[in-house]
């Protein structure tokens, strides 16, 4: 079986929802400038009493301690989306919900929330500061949310008979992209009645997201959305994947190139195997194995370059909860080898510090927005036979973990990730502290489990 790349990426963030730029001849707009708060906000999570979850999302002021309780009926545990200042999506019950944290209300958003599941949407970019694009799970419609008036619009009339796997918001927001396996469109969220066809194939937004890369079993274009403008990249393909400007496509059973689509140049080729992993995306930039987890590149989307990392022979990407940053971490495939984090921007590698014997990684909690910083979750277990939970936040920088305490029970970054806040201990207590000391930590709540920051 010849090797196919994985055409989904993780978008990037949106911004606050700004002005938007004038279109040019195709009727959306340019794209403009993402420019997202980084004030620290909120911390929002779940109420826990005596180890139980109750009904009730709760804001926690991390300067004053102040809190609000919200009640919110059968929430479901680690559902809820940062979607902009003070607001949060949360799966409660049957449905999605959208929970203000300003002004204390809950509006039920009348989505299935298992046909719209907006965690799925973060890892694909369609969950905005001000806008959310949700695909329905079975693939057959697509909903616009906006986030400041809780409306939804219902695409699914819109589109064509098929499949539609992935939704994506552009950087500045002002447009969609939903990405059908037969036929992609886009969305100006300003006027979401004007959604139209950018082309057949699978629609995947570009650099600033001003052009789309469709791929279809005849080939790949690159279509620019404001002057409707369409350039051909290859016509013999099984796949293809943005990396930054330039587009990674694989041009054979056996080949893949990376493409300037504005010249139509190719920069760099990679020779693929049968068992060719899984693009991982970070950035502008893209790691792949080209085969069976054992020749690891990074792939620039900057400067197009590819670099091979030895180091990385025999590692599994371990993901993050957003799929988003510079930072990428891995596991070994065997035992006895360190969990390694791997910096996208110069290609280094830095083996974790070793845990404590018994201890090992489980999951990742959170990574930092900005900062070389991410906390993991452990377990381990105690003399009695319990699992132990523990957080440690570690400097991927320098391999250097700190421990978090035991029964952790989340964490999260401020949005200009100087600070960490992470709930552990039987009161699941909240603490907040900037990430260069933690001896400074701050008690800021108690009963507060899988903390989210909002953007202020």
């Amino acid at each position: 079986m010849a090797a196919v790349l994985l055409l989904t990426m993780t978008a990037c963030r949106g911004d606050d929802g700004g002005a938007e730029p004038e279109a040019d001849d195709g009727g959306f707009p340019a794209a403009g400038p993402a420019a997202g708060s980084t004030t620290p906000g909120l911390i929002v999570g779940q109420q826990s009493v005596d180890g139980r979850l109750g009904d009730v999302v709760v804001a926690v002021d991390p300067a004053t301690g102040e809190t609000t309780d919200v009640p919110v009926a059968a929430i479901g545990l680690a559902s809820g989306v940062a979607a902009g200042p003070g607001r949060v999506f949360y799966v409660s019950g049957a449905t999605n919900v959208l929970v203000d944290l300003t002004t204390a209300t809950v509006e039920d958003l009348g989505l299935s929330s298992e046909e719209y599941l907006p965690t799925i949407a973060r890892l694909t970019g369609g969950v905005g500061d001000r806008y959310a694009v949700l695909t329905a799970s079975s693939g057959a419609g697509a909903v616009l949310v906006d986030l400041t008036t809780a409306e939804v619009t219902d695409l699914t009339d819109q589109l064509a008979d098929g499949l539609y796997v992935t939704g994506e918001l552009r950087p500045d927001e002002a447009v969609a992209l939903i990405g059908g396996q037969d036929v992609s469109y886009a969305v100006p969220t300003a006027d979401p009645a004007a959604v139209a066809p950018v082309g057949d194939g699978f629609g995947q937004l570009l650099g600033d997201g001003g052009s789309v890369v469709l791929t279809a079993p005849g080939g790949a274009s690159v279509i620019d959305l404001a002057s409707d403008e369409s350039r051909t990249l290859t016509d013999t393909m099984t796949g293809a994947v943005p990396v930054g400007d330039l587009v990674l496509l694989q041009t054979s059973e056996t080949e893949a190139a990376l493409v300037d689509p504005a010249s139509g140049d190719t920069l760099q080729t990679l020779s693929l195997g049968a068992d060719a992993s899984s693009p991982v995306r970070a950035d502008d930039a893209v790691l792949l194995s080209t085969d069976a987890n054992q020749d690891w590149q990074l792939i620039d989307g900057t400067d197009g370059t590819v670099t091979p990392l030895p180091d990385l022979a025999g590692y599994l990407e371990q993901p993050s909860p957003t799929g988003e940053g510079r930072w990428v971490v891995f596991r070994a495939t065997d035992q006895g080898r360190p969990v390694v984090g791997v910096d996208t921007g110069d290609g280094g590698v830095q083996p974790i510090a070793a845990l404590p014997a018994g201890e090992r990684f489980t999951s990742i909690a959170a990574m930092a927005p900005d900062g070389p910083w991410m906390v993991a979750a452990t377990d381990s277990s105690s003399p009695d036979g319990t699992a132990v939970t523990r957080g440690r936040l570690i400097n991927l920088d320098t391999g250097v973990t700190v421990d978090l305490g035991p029964r952790f029970q989340g964490a999260a970054f401020s949005p200009d990730g100087q600070q960490v806040a992470w709930s552990s201990g039987d009161a699941a207590e909240l603490q907040v502290a900037p990430v260069e000391d933690l001896r400074a930590a701050a008690l800021v709540a108690t009963g507060i489990v899988v903390p989210i920051w909002l953007p202020a």
